[in-house]
């Protein structure tokens, strides 16, 4: 929290992800969910180890808002997180880490999280071995593949034009526009 707010924080966006951050760390499991749940709204990225670090919390609804919060502004450092979240004792969380899963990594690979045990550590092993050939400097080439055309690529008219936003989900606006495939924005 201290190196979120630093001496006072520069803005209230850092100074509210500064206060979740904090909460996180509250007696009351209802204070705990609901700044975790808070974090994925405010897609704050740098409240993301905390909440990888919330995927340990001994209370269910914590462990389910911080998955689904880390599909917000999680990122390939925390997928491992979620991996291990797919064998969690509650099937709310299993079913929120696959949800984050697939929003990181752009891939549905089947889970159930209702499926019986063996079912579920299959399709959570085909995950792990899925993730453990992924390039640790490219996106997983399945994701280069979903965004190839098959025909002649069109000229791309948007590449290296100044872009300016409102809000943004992944790293600076000009990732958009870079056409940059090996960054750590894969949009």
């Amino acid at each position: 929290v201290a190196s979120l707010l630093g001496a006072a924080a520069p803005n209230p966006f850092q100074h509210q992800i500064a206060e979740q951050v904090q909460r996180l760390g509250s007696t009351s499991p209802a204070v705990r969910a609901g700044a975790a749940e808070a974090l994925g709204y405010l897609r704050a990225y740098a409240a993301a180890d905390a909440l990888a670090v919330a995927l340990r919390d001994k209370t269910a609804a914590v462990r389910r808002e911080a998955a689904l919060s880390l599909g917000w502004c999680g990122g390939r450092t925390h997928v491992a997180a979620l991996l291990a979240a797919l064998a969690d004792e509650e099937w709310s969380v299993r079913q929120a880490a696959w949800v984050a899963l697939t929003n990181i990594t752009g891939m549905e690979w089947p889970f159930d999280a209702l499926a019986a045990p063996s079912l579920r550590t299959a399709q959570a092993k085909n995950w792990r071995d899925w993730w453990a050939q992924t390039p640790t400097d490219n996106p997983p080439p399945e994701v280069l593949a979903l965004l190839k055309d098959t025909r002649a690529r069109p000229r791309n008219w948007a590449r290296a034009c100044q872009v300016t936003t409102s809000t943004t989900y992944k790293g600076p606006p000009a990732v958009l526009t870079d056409g940059a495939t090996h960054s750590a924005y894969w949009q």
